[in-house]
């Protein structure tokens, strides 16, 4: 996918329904490479296989925000999957 956004690495949170799911659809659609983060890993598979049948790179991380590490567990396993993060987004809530 080309777009705007070609070759920046998207995190987005509470990527498995709802807001957080528009917003990495619109992110795949202008090119970014997704990060996608949902305490739900079935929903979140399943968000990341749509996109990437939309020809997007996309790469799901199961994220607990709530617990005290959380935060930087997911950063770091973003930064580990697909490189510099420039797009943060987040769309999580308790």
């Amino acid at each position: 996918m080309a777009g705007f956004l070609e070759g920046d690495l998207a995190l987005v949170t509470g990527a498995a329904s709802g807001i957080g799911r528009g917003i990495a659809l619109m992110l795949a659609r202008q090119g970014a490479r997704l990060a996608l983060a949902d305490i739900d890993v079935t929903r979140g598979e399943s968000v990341a296989a749509e996109l990437r049948n939309l020809g997007a790179d996309v790469h799901f991380i199961r994220s607990d925000l709530a617990i005290p590490d959380g935060p930087q567990r997911l950063f770091d396993a973003a930064r580990a999957a697909l490189g510099r993060i420039s797009v943060f987004v987040h769309c999580a809530s308790p």
